[in-house]
Formats: C-alpha cells, sequence, structure tokens
C-alpha cells in the first residue's frame, strides 16, 4: 500500500507544477534539453506501472535530479540501467518528467564609462556566454561579444571598462550612452580532453588547457613521429642544446596545403601554406570524446565540440600521420610557404569502399562529438 501511495504522490506533484513535460515507455531514449546558460531543474519524475498493484522506481526523481543536476541537455535511456525499479519484466512501465530550466549565469551591468569586474573562484575559470555594447534597440557593437570572450574567456578574473575604446565599433551616435551588460558562467572542467585543430579557443561546453600550434614529421622526410602535436605557444625548456644532431627526430610547424586551382574547395584557398592553430580543450561534465568522420552533425545525443574536414599527410608524403579534423571554421595564423610539415585534406577513394555509399574524390566531413554522463 505505501509504494502506491509514492506513485500517486509523484503523479500528483508533476500536475502542479507549470513545467516541460516529457513522456516515454520502457526502452525511450529521451533528451531532457533547455537553452544555453540555463540549466535543467527536475520537479517530478514517474518510472513504474502505477495501475493496481503499483510498482516502479521510487527513487526515480532523487536520481534523475542528480544526475541532471548542473546540466544543460541530458540524454535519459529508460531502462534497469538507470531506473532501480520492483516491477516485475511482464509489466509494461512507463516514464513521466517535468522540469523547469533555471538561469546558471552570472550578469553584470555596467553605464558607460564603468567597469564591470567579473570573477570566479575555487579554481574555476570565466566562460563568457554573452556580452552587448548597446544603446536601447537603436544601435550597438557587433564585435562586443568576441572583445569580452578575449578578455575575460578561461581567467580566473578579469575587468572590462564600458567606454568605446574598449569597443570602437559601436555604431551609436556621440550622444547616445551605451550600456555594456556580460553574462558568463564559473566552469570547472572534469571531463576528458581532446585538441581542436585550426582554432584557438574551445566551445562553450568546454575549457581551454592550453592554445598552441600544430606540427609534425617532415612532409617529404622519414623517420620522427608518426601522429601530430599540439606545441605550447609558451614553450619552457631544461638544459638546452641548440646544436643540430643527427641522432634525433625532428618536428617541424605544419601549413595547410591546399589545391589552388581547386575552384570548389571547401576551405578559402588563401589559406594555403599557412600555419595552423590548435587548441587543447577539456569537456566540462562530460563522459566521452571521439570524432565520427562522414559526418558534419554528430549523432542523436550528442553534443558537437566542433566540426569540419578530415585531413592528413598527401599520398605523396613519406611519413604516415594521423588523421584529424580540420575546423571547417578555422583561424589561421598566415602563410610561412617553409613547406615543411604539410597538411592536406582527405578524398574519398571508391573501390572497397563502395560508390554506391560513398561519393568518389568528395572532402570527407567530420564532428567532434562529446556526451554527457548518462549513469554512474
Amino acid at each position: 500500500m505505501l509504494t502506491k501511495i509514492l506513485f500517486v504522490v509523484s503523479i500528483f506533484v508533476a500536475a502542479v507544477y507549470g513545467a516541460t513535460k516529457i513522456d516515454g515507455v520502457e526502452g525511450d531514449v529521451l533528451t531532457l534539453e533547455c537553452n544555453p546558460g540555463t540549466s535543467i531543474d527536475i520537479k517530478s519524475a514517474f518510472y513504474g506501472n502505477n495501475v493496481d498493484p503499483a510498482c516502479g522506481d521510487a527513487s526515480a526523481l532523487t536520481t534523475l535530479q542528480a544526475l541532471t543536476s548542473g546540466k544543460q541537455t541530458y540524454v535519459v535511456t529508460l531502462n534497469s540501467d538507470t531506473f532501480s525499479s520492483d516491477c516485475s519484466v511482464d509489466r509494461e512501465q512507463t516514464f513521466t518528467v517535468k522540469f523547469n530550466c533555471i538561469s546558471n549565469l552570472l550578469t553584470q551591468t555596467e553605464n558607460q564609462g564603468n567597469t564591470a569586474t567579473l570573477s570566479c573562484s575555487n579554481g574555476e575559470k570565466i566562460k563568457i556566454i554573452n556580452a552587448e555594447y548597446k544603446s536601447g534597440s537603436s544601435c550597438l557593437d557587433l564585435n562586443a561579444l568576441s572583445i569580452v570572450q578575449g578578455l575575460c574567456d578561461d581567467e580566473s578574473s578579469c575587468s572590462v571598462a564600458a567606454t568605446d575604446t574598449v569597443f570602437p565599433d559601436s555604431d551609436c551616435a556621440a550622444n547616445k550612452e551605451e550600456t555594456l551588460t556580460i553574462s558568463y558562467k564559473c566552469t570547472s572542467a572534469t571531463g576528458p580532453v581532446y585538441t581542436r585543430y585550426g582554432a584557438s579557443g574551445c566551445s562553450v561546453t568546454a575549457a581551454v588547457v592550453y592554445k598552441g600550434t600544430m606540427a609534425g614529421a617532415k612532409h617529404d622526410g622519414s623517420g620522427s613521429g608518426s601522429n601530430y602535436q599540439c606545441l605550447t605557444s609558451s614553450p619552457t625548456y631544461g638544459a638546452t642544446n641548440a646544436n643540430v644532431n643527427s641522432e634525433r627526430g625532428y618536428i617541424y610547424g605544419m601549413e595547410l596545403k591546399l589545391d589552388t586551382t581547386d575552384s570548389t574547395s571547401v576551405i578559402d584557398l588563401s589559406n594555403d601554406e599557412s600555419t595552423i592553430p590548435c587548441t587543447v580543450c577539456q569537456v566540462i561534465s562530460s563522459k566521452s570524446v571521439f570524432m565520427v568522420a562522414g559526418l558534419l552533425t554528430c549523432p542523436s545525443g550528442y553534443a558537437a565540440e566542433y566540426t569540419g574536414y578530415l585531413a592528413s599527410d598527401s599520398t605523396a608524403g613519406t611519413t604516415s600521420k594521423s588523421y584529424i579534423c580540420l575546423d571547417k571554421d578555422a583561424s589561421y595564423a598566415g602563410a610561412t610557404s617553409n613547406n615543411q610539415g604539410l597538411l592536406y585534406l582527405t578524398e574519398i577513394k571508391c573501390g572497397s569502399l563502395s560508390c554506391s555509399t560513398f561519393t568518389d574524390n568528395a572532402d570527407i566531413p567530420c564532428a567532434v562529438c562529446s556526451r554527457a554522463v548518462t549513469s554512474s
């Protein structure tokens, strides 16, 4: 009788909250999702069969609250790995959850001439979510977000002056007083690490570990390493021997090599022979990170850290390298034309790969995907 009362109460609680409601049945995989800058706040949860005699997981609410705490998106699988139900195997179980999306952002607003001071404690770092420098709805600086991100992202504290000097691209008239509004959160990276090739930053769900330059073995050499490295942009050395040593492996900066005659290139041809930045990122509250070759989006239930195109050395190179995912929106460091380490896009070649499935000579998209922890 006590179990039955428990589940009736659970349904009643669900009815009194004006929250988002999602239903499912045993075996379903459901996504609970809030907008960026907000997190899931579970109000009620039921997993079981409420027909007399009632059965199910009396701890469904507290279980789901623990799994979703602080998360913007959560994928829940309706099975015994997630819930501990006392229903017999022949009884169909249903699922009902109601949740709100609550703000987890810190916001600071300053009038023109003042200074916004942002800070995080306990080793956490600032992650800027939004920034506006504007006067009402009539004028603004379109670059405000990127400016504030550059000043504050991954810092424990920062100061941003609300002035036209800091935000020089404001289209407001001189007699219009602008207001600076910044929304941010304090993050601690606890998930796996991945390298983002072609970018000097991480996704909104990841923190920067360090920034650097892509490097590897010489394109037309032999020996040395076979995989790419992200060399830190702030190196330190022990005892340094600056002489040329024949009994060493060598490492070179990578340049992007494009076919400059290809008018359909997926990457702007002006970036030919540019050096390639990279960033080592740590995902916040995630269980896994992996690359999918052949997709520009991630499988259902997974978040994209970034998307791009598969790249490695050319078939004419003399050293084998790793396949990496080159950011499709990469920001390059400028041409050097040394032609030491070279990075090429990778194309499909039909044969063992059937042309009924694949497109011969097509550039291969890729996505680096992460998934939130779904069970302990």
